[in-house]
């Protein structure tokens, strides 16, 4: 009967326990997505002026096209 008894108690324990999760989840899920998605906008922002302010966006410089980059021959580099 007490075998029984802690078995039950372990039971209802673990039910216990997934269902305050699920609560916590639920109550807590929505502000976690804001805080997550207004973090990932600022960083977008942040990289994103980066590069414009660097002139680093999809597009290669001027100078990078002039050159090939791998050599005819070895340690001699040539320009296009």
């Amino acid at each position: 009967m007490l075998d029984q008894a802690v078995i039950d108690a372990e039971a209802l324990r673990e039910a216990a326990m997934k269902n305050a999760e699920q609560e916590v989840l639920e109550k807590y899920s929505g502000e976690i997505k804001e805080a997550v998605t207004s973090l990932l906008e600022q960083e977008e922002d942040m990289f994103g002026a980066e590069e414009d302010d660097l002139g680093l966006g999809d597009e290669e410089p001027e100078e990078a096209k002039q050159y090939v980059h791998a050599p005819k021959k070895k340690n001699q580099w040539f320009s296009t």
